[in-house]
Formats: C-alpha cells, sequence, structure tokens
C-alpha cells in the first residue's frame, strides 16, 4: 500500500489484533502457514462501501501490492521494502490474518477473509474498514493473491 496515511496506520502498531489471539484448546488445528519463499503480489476487484478516510481511494492509488513479497518460516509476510506483518497467515483460521491500528484518531482494521490455496497459490477477500471515534467511515475489499515464484 503505497499511501503514506495507509502506510502510518498499517505499520505503526498502536493495537495489534491477531486471529485466535485467545488460549487454544485440545481441539484447535495446528496453525497452517504458506510455503516459506519469494511470491508475487497482485490486487484485484476493489469495492468500496461508504467513505474512505481524505486523500483514500478504493483502488490501485491507494492499495497496490509491493512486490517482491515474502513469506518466512514462520507465516509471516514482509513486503519488498522490508515491512512485515505483525502476525502469520494461518490457513486454520477465518479471517486467517488481521490487523488493526490506530493513528490520528482513525482506526484501520485490516482482515483476510476466504482464505485458500491452490497450487501454491494464495487468494484471499482482504478488508481495509475505517473507524473514527466509534462510528464506521467506510471500507474498501479487494481480492488479493500471491503467486509463488519458486
Amino acid at each position: 500500500m503505497k499511501n503514506r496515511f495507509i502506510l502510518s496506520l498499517l505499520s505503526s502498531a498502536v493495537l495489534l489484533v491477531s486471529c485466535n489471539s485467545g488460549g487454544s484448546s485440545s481441539s484447535s488445528p495446528s496453525p497452517q502457514y504458506l510455503t516459506a519463499g519469494f511470491y508475487t503480489a497482485a490486487i484485484s476487484n476493489y469495492s468500496l462501501s461508504g467513505t474512505l478516510p481524505d486523500e483514500l481511494t478504493c483502488d490501485s492509488n491507494s492499495f497496490a501490492p509491493s512486490n517482491p513479497v515474502v513469506i518466512n518460516a514462520a507465516g509471516i509476510e514482509c513486503t519488498g521494502d522490508g515491512q512485515c506483518s505483525p502476525t502469520p497467515i494461518n490457513l486454520n483460521n477465518n479471517p486467517c490474518f488481521s490487523n488493526s491500528q490506530s493513528n490520528g484518531g482513525i482506526t484501520a482494521v485490516q482482515a483476510y477473509n476466504n482464505c485458500a490455496v491452490s497450487n501454491n497459490v494464495f487468494t484471499t477477500i482482504q478488508t481495509v474498514s475505517f473507524s473514527q471515534n466509534n462510528a464506521t467511515l467506510g471500507s474498501c475489499s479487494f481480492t488479493y493473491t500471491l503467486t509463488p515464484n519458486f
């Protein structure tokens, strides 16, 4: 994501919410992560709901992949510029990844829903939702695909 506002929201952790952050039980499946390696990210099928914060648009101007993407051995996603997610992508959860951060009174929640892998190609519906003072502003959803380079 190239927009500075998004980068500051999603890279400066104020509040992190991870998938399955509660205690585990004996019936919970073991985490399943993507295969470690280099991937090429692509985004398509943008869909806007509500209104986004100033200067953000629900398109490739505000939400564009940073390539290459690296998935490390712990299942953590890192972008080409070296920024890494705070938690791994766990394919046994839905959402398989989520992160919540605040900046300047606006909270952004990022979630990967309906995650699937076929022939090592990862697809998900990524949604970034924005709120301010507990009121929903809007959200941008899109298909996010990671294609392996190995």
